[in-house]
């Protein structure tokens, strides 16, 4: 495993210890096996998972107190405009639509040595098709949020999730009534809804 992630695995928690490739199969392999990974609806396989270490979009490390965990680093971008909020309403692949219900209007991946900004930054581009100033981008909190949930990707195998929060407000330029993007065979629908009812939602959900 390379260098540079590891490091960046030790500042993440100093209990966190990333592991290499071929630790990685040889932890995973009975439960990807057991739990079907890659052959159930909605899973994806351990080559995957590999393949998702190796491009930097995350680590696998053994945890003191969860054991072996999925990590990843990333940024959550709230999107407001007057007094409304956009929201996620679906995703659509292969005839297949989920909703991921983020307390934010997106979510980004960080790759390896990216900083948060640009991370949030680049999620606004791909996602929406927006290109904001970086000065109109601000950070909610300095330290990033955690998040242990249980992989709907990879069944039994929990994901820790760091989180940077952000917020933009879109002007009269960048707003639209809503924001549709395909990529990857994805189709992503974006929508406004009022503040006052993302709220509730939150409450509803949480």
């Amino acid at each position: 495993m390379r260098k540079d992630r590891k490091e960046r695995n030790m500042k993440v928690s100093e209990s966190a210890f990333a592991m290499s490739y071929e630790d990685i199969r040889t932890s995973l392999t009975v439960i990807a096996a057991e739990r079907e990974w890659g052959d159930c609806a909605g899973t994806k396989s351990l080559e995957e998972l590999i393949s998702e270490v190796e491009k930097g979009e995350s680590f696998v490390a053994k945890v003191e107190g969860l054991g072996i965990v999925r990590v990843i680093m990333s940024v959550r971008v709230k999107v407001l405009h007057q007094d409304l909020i956009l929201w996620e309403l679906f995703r659509k692949k292969e005839g297949k639509i989920s909703s991921r219900y983020l307390n934010s209007s997106l979510g980004e991946k960080m790759f390896v040595d990216e900083k948060p900004k640009d991370a949030a930054l680049r999620g606004l581009l791909e996602e929406l098709g927006v290109t904001v100033d970086r000065n109109d981008l601000s950070a909610t909190v300095v330290d990033p949020k955690r998040e242990v949930k249980d992989s709907g990707s990879f069944p039994g195998l929990k994901t820790v999730y760091y989180f940077y929060p952000f917020a933009v407000t879109f002007d009269s330029r960048a707003y639209k009534s809503e924001y549709i993007t395909e990529e990857n065979g994805r189709k992503t629908c974006f929508v406004w809804i009022p503040v006052e009812s993302w709220i509730k939602i939150q409450e509803l959900i949480s």
